[in-house]
């Protein structure tokens, strides 16, 4: 992300978040972790772009907070909060993602249920001859 912001000058993040691609809207489930003590937490990822991603959490986070994020089909991924609102906060990745990763169905390796469809069962009528 260095390439990005200049550290001599006080951008805003989420313009960053802005220039690093286009966004993908999704509701998906996360586990987010503060760098700071550890603490994790279960959130809900609105949108998502190769840069950075939309948070919904109801505890606050302040600006610059170090966090990770346990995103499905991706990983662990670093990086800071970029901006904070009640509710919901930005964080901008230290790596580019490919978002569409979160979206590839998990492969489970289980049995597959059989696919439902019509059942042709031979049932005769008692007493009915076919002679």
């Amino acid at each position: 992300m260095s390439e990005l912001v200049n550290d001599n000058d006080d951008d805003d993040a989420f313009a960053v978040l802005r220039k690093r691609g286009a966004r993908d809207s999704m509701f998906l489930m996360a586990t987010l972790r503060r760098d700071a003590n550890g603490e994790t937490l279960s959130v809900r990822v609105r949108n998502i772009s190769n840069g950075g991603v939309l948070v919904e959490c109801p505890n606050p986070f302040a600006r610059e907070e170090r966090v990770a994020l346990e995103l499905r089909g991706i990983g662990w991924v670093g990086g800071k909060v970029a901006w904070s609102a009640p509710g919901k906060f930005g964080v901008a990745f230290d790596i580019d993602i490919d978002p569409k990763l979160t979206r590839k169905p998990l492969a489970t390796g289980g049995p597959r249920a059989a696919p439902m469809g019509p059942t042709v069962v031979n049932i005769r009528r008692p007493g009915l001859r076919f002679d």
